[in-house]
């Protein structure tokens, strides 16, 4: 609209200074020239601004702009199954993906140096969240798997193989990585078969787009409260840059005092 505007009202003055009959005195005649100059003059300028207005994107309007959510400040773990003591203090929820080469260089290269020195001590507990890459059939089946896994008491060691093995399991591959981890491939067919575990690994990996989590391995780090059920979020960390930097994290929140 305000493009259009520009132009009717360059294209006026312009007819306007066209259609404006002479005058026989040469001081009348000089005005008009004088007249004509400075229409020309406005004209260039109003299309220049035209010019400069429809090469530049409009701004977004307030709705247009996406809203980012905020991120976490408590997470509910409360039943969930963790990797270290009753007792710890500290938690990371770990949102991860088995087919995920990052996931992977984390899980084999980082985790077994926070196990020693937080997890084993009894510092930490150790979430792991599922976030499987959408339209991934092998990062479903390895969450299925590991969860599968789970109902034998032998998530973590699944887990573990899945990372520093990363195997291809469609089809009936998978039997070879149950035995190999020491599972009983018959209660595992039945697990699978049943796809109870499915909709859970859905539930994990919705609400981590929810809060805004879409690249893995994602961590939120914070405090327990006492009853180790509510995680307070002190940190989100991004990505495996940044994972490396967990430790001097921990490390911050051991050492700050706890707010009563």
């Amino acid at each position: 609209m305000v493009a259009l505007a520009l132009v009717c009202a360059a294209q006026a003055r312009s007819a306007e200074a066209a259609t404006t009959p002479p005058s026989p005195s040469a001081a009348t005649l000089q005005e008009q020239i004088d007249d004509l100059k400075r229409t020309q003059v406005q004209i260039l300028e109003e299309l220049q601004a035209l010019r400069a207005l429809l090469q530049s994107p409009p701004a977004p309007t307030r709705s247009e702009v996406p809203a980012l959510p905020a991120p976490p400040t408590v997470l509910n773990v409360r039943g969930e199954p963790f990797k270290g003591t009753p007792a710890a203090t500290l938690a990371i929820v770990e949102y991860s993906d088995f087919d995920c080469s990052h996931c992977a260089e984390f899980a084999t290269k980082l985790l077994p140096g926070l196990d020693r020195k937080y997890i084993a001590t009894g510092k930490l507990k150790y979430f792991f969240r599922d976030l499987p890459e959408r339209g991934n059939p092998d990062s479903l089946l390895k969450a299925r798997l590991a969860r599968c896994a789970g109902e034998q008491d032998k998530f973590w060691p699944m887990h573990d193989y899945l990372f520093a093995a990363r195997p291809a399991v469609a089809g009936e591959k998978w039997r070879s990585e149950a035995e190999a981890v020491g599972l009983d491939v018959t209660r595992m067919a039945a697990c699978l078969t049943s796809g109870r575990w499915a909709d859970a690994i859905q539930r994990s990996a919705t609400g981590a787009v929810r809060m805004g989590f879409r690249g893995t391995p994602t961590f939120v780090v914070g405090r327990l409260d006492e009853r180790g059920e509510m995680v307070h979020v002190d940190r989100i960390v991004l990505g495996l840059d940044e994972a490396a930097s967990i430790g001097g994290l921990l490390d911050e929140l051991l050492a700050a005092p706890v707010a009563k």
